[in-house]
């Protein structure tokens, strides 16, 4: 039962607060000079 809750609870949460940090983290961290071409090129 323990297993089945970790799964199920736990590990959606934490994913959620991993990916919730890496983007507040990245308002704070600079372009990269590829990022900003890309952003700007057309898709192919």
């Amino acid at each position: 039962m323990s297993s089945t809750a970790l799964t199920l609870v736990v590990v959606p949460v934490m994913l959620t607060y991993i990916d919730s940090f890496s983007h507040f983290t990245r308002r704070f961290l600079p372009v990269a000079p590829d990022d900003e071409e890309a952003k700007h090129a057309p898709a192919e």
